[in-house]
């Protein structure tokens, strides 16, 4: 496969943290400023902390990052790509979660 060009929308489905952080860090930059990922499995208008939406919140963090999660609907959300800033490969640390179920136990 040869790299990837850009995509105006990026749907992200994967349900775990990993699943998440992964696709952020390897398709982030393939998105430009003013397109979208929509995020399934967390909505932006629900608290929680979960493996999905903790994916989101380390990468922000680590690439200090602006965009706001807007809700779609009851189970998933978007961002708008508004920070040109390139992946930082340094930060790419994927965590287990404790303290909360997945389907390792």
């Amino acid at each position: 496969m040869g790299e990837l060009e850009e995509l105006a929308l990026l749907r992200v489905d994967g349900n775990f943290y990993e699943s998440y952080h992964s696709a952020l860090y390897h398709l982030w930059d393939a998105v430009p400023v003013g397109g979208a990922i929509l995020f399934d499995d967390f909505s932006a208008s629900r608290a929680g902390a979960t493996g999905p939406r903790l994916a989101w919140e380390d990468f922000k963090r680590a690439h200090g990052l602006s965009e706001t999660l807007q809700a779609v609907d009851w189970t998933s959300s978007l961002i708008v790509k508004e920070t040109d800033v390139r992946v930082r490969w340094e930060t790419h640390a994927p965590r287990r979660q404790t303290g909360l179920k997945t389907v390792f136990g």
